[in-house]
């Protein structure tokens, strides 16, 4: 090819505004991996994943998961009760009587899903029932919360709230460590969204030892459900009890030199050998909620079904506490075994409930999802780095050719499919555990059409600048030109 044509080649409009939009985007991209996340690129990327996460779940009738779940829920009609008559805690021999139910069985593991830290000044007979939790009994995850620090007091870490049953766990048998207490931590956003787990958390237990007390580590406990649904679940495991003190071992990394000091940053923290893997890291990925159920009141099955036992069955099937607790107090329910039973509450005085970008649901089925979404799929990880870099090179080169061949709003129609074509096809990623993060190539393309669209408000500000109050007016060329188009 001839020196000049190569020449004119490049210098062709749409070839140069390629090129040029290449380098824009390629720029853009460098900046905002450079530069910490801002919160408009936070923002768009939480809304991108909450639709990836919502085109997952609607796409996804079956899934092929080891285990399922039984919500045994404390809905309105059992809050209302005669005899129960609105309490403002759950009454804590109804527990006991829950339990009671539900212990015989041979279910993976038994998850309270309610604050035991408050009473109900009734705490004798769940306190004689735990006492005497016998050791071949399902693994059960208790309840407490924290209590935030003083700003004005020595700690910085809250500290873990007493409860009238911490005498009845604590002398249970070491060799059968099957009672564990744990906390539901979860991030609040600031829209009020909980969209990411807190694995574990660092409190200070006061106590003679130290005035400031000692900084230790709580498991989450979906943290703990899930590693016991792996185990229970995965053959080459068998049904043991986790090991609570290696699990708090690993944690210990997390730790800091007292409850003064901020707390290192220990890099990845890997809590079982299974695959996919369940680790502790501090990007926002990884702490992700990957949904797989929505709520639905009044419904008894909930979620995709899964093969169990050779038949399908509903990922969640719900049953009201009120039929539990008619059945005998010597009885033992029917179709928990190798199920994650969870005693929880969706009565609408419960304060339990919480805006998912699936929609509202109750704090119990908050877990659920946290619960499968680690032990089926692990912790959520990016796609690998030629992957990501390929996907992105190749957003911008797509993009750089709809801005340079087609109008600007033509252009930015084409790019918002791009970006949603891209969602479809991750659909099996997530499904798998892996969440693309589109956080930067969708900030990249909105700035770079954003850089469109300013050409011609610049200009209507130099004119408004030049003309003054006329720029008011409509240009007489214009009516002109109307008129004469009314003309015969």
């Amino acid at each position: 090819m001839p020196t000049s044509l190569r020449v004119a080649w490049i210098r062709h409009p749409r070839v140069r505004a390629f090129i040029i939009s290449v380098i824009i985007g390629i720029g853009l991209e460098a900046a905002l991996h450079l530069v910490p996340k801002i919160h408009l690129v936070s923002a768009i990327g939480d809304r991108l994943a909450d639709s990836l996460i919502g085109l997952s779940l609607a796409t996804s009738s079956r899934i092929n998961a080891p285990f399922a779940f039984v919500l045994i829920d404390i809905d309105d009609a059992t809050w209302h009760r005669p005899d129960w008559n609105t309490p403002l805690v759950t009454p804590r021999d109804a527990i006991r009587d829950l339990l009671q139910r539900v212990a015989p069985s041979r279910a993976a593991a038994i998850i309270v899903d309610v604050d035991l830290a408050f009473g109900d000044g009734n705490a004798k007979p769940l306190k004689d029932f735990l006492q005497a939790y016998p050791a071949n009994a399902p693994s059960l995850i208790l309840m407490r919360s924290l209590i935030s620090p003083d700003p004005a007091g020595p700690t910085i870490y809250p500290a873990p709230r007493g409860t009238d049953y911490d005498a009845a766990t604590k002398d249970h048998p070491k060799d059968h460590p099957n009672i564990y207490w744990a906390v539901p931590l979860f991030q609040r956003d600031p829209d009020g969204m909980i969209r990411r787990w807190k694995l574990a958390a660092i409190a200070c237990q006061t106590g003679p030892a130290s005035e400031t007390g000692v900084p230790i580590a709580i498991p989450s406990a979906e943290l703990i459900a899930a590693l016991i649904a792996r185990q229970v679940t995965l053959p080459a495991a068998g049904s043991a009890p986790i090991p609570l003190d290696s699990l708090l071992g690993k944690l210990a990394r997390l730790l800091p030199d007292n409850c003064t000091s901020a707390a290192p940053d220990p890099g990845p923290i890997v809590l079982d050998g299974y695959l996919p893997p369940i680790v502790i890291k501090s990007d926002d990925i990884s702490n992700r909620v990957l949904y797989t159920v929505r709520w639905q009141n009044g419904a008894i099955a909930l979620g995709p079904v899964v093969p169990l036992d050779g038949v399908e069955v509903p990922l969640v099937s719900v049953r009201p506490a009120r039929t539990v607790l008619a059945l005998p107090a010597d009885g033992t329910m029917s179709g928990l075994d190798g199920r994650i039973v969870v005693i929880g509450g969706s009565f609408a005085d419960s304060g339990d409930w919480h805006g998912t970008e699936v929609g509202l649901m109750p704090g119990a089925l908050v877990v659920i999802n946290a619960i499968e979404a680690l032990a089926q799929r692990g912790t959520p990880r990016e796609p690998c780095r030629p992957e990501r870099l390929a996907m992105s090179l190749g957003i911008i080169l797509l993009v750089a050719g709809f801005v340079a061949v087609l109008r600007p709003i033509v252009a930015l129609l084409c790019s918002g499919l791009l970006v949603f074509g891209i969602l479809v096809a991750s659909i099996p990623s997530v499904q798998s555990g892996v969440l693309l993060d589109l956080s930067v190539p969708a900030t990249g393309i909105l700035f770079h059409h954003l850089r469109e669209f300013l050409g011609p408000m610049r200009r209507g500000w130099r004119d408004m600048r030049r003309m003054g109050l006329r720029w008011l007016l409509r240009p007489q060329e214009e009516v002109g030109m109307k008129r004469g188009r009314r003309s015969p």
